[in-house]
């Protein structure tokens, strides 16, 4: 029975180290955008002739989610330091770069808690 056991963990390690591997792969060959909210995918359609609105960029800290947003040309009005999030005020284009920078993990519109 151990044998069988260590033949099914060897088995496993070795599929999640390829999966890993693949992924590493894929990754590096093409730059990711960090994904958005659905509300906010569909607000960004809606955004015309420069209109702005706001959003909580999610980084590795909000150090990182500050300079994104900042370097994206987009208006930072406050932070969360301690969960690492920044809102910020930019137009669609600003947001869509803001996906692209280190340390952005998540982005998500302004929307009502229900």
């Amino acid at each position: 029975m151990k044998m069988r056991a260590l033949v099914v963990v060897a088995a496993l390690a070795i599929s999640v180290s390829g999966a890993a591997v693949a992924s590493a792969s894929t990754s590096a060959a093409s730059p990711s955008l960090a994904p958005i909210s659905d509300p906010l995918t569909g607000a960004l359609g809606k955004l015309t002739g420069g209109g702005k609105t706001s959003v909580m960029v999610h980084g590795t800290d909000a150090g990182a989610a500050r300079a994104a947003a900042s370097d994206a040309g987009m208006k930072v009005i406050t932070s969360w330091r301690k969960v690492g999030i920044v809102v910020a005020h930019g137009t669609a284009s600003q947001i869509q770069a803001v996906r692209g920078a280190d340390g952005v993990r998540y982005v998500e519109g302004n929307q009502k808690i229900k």
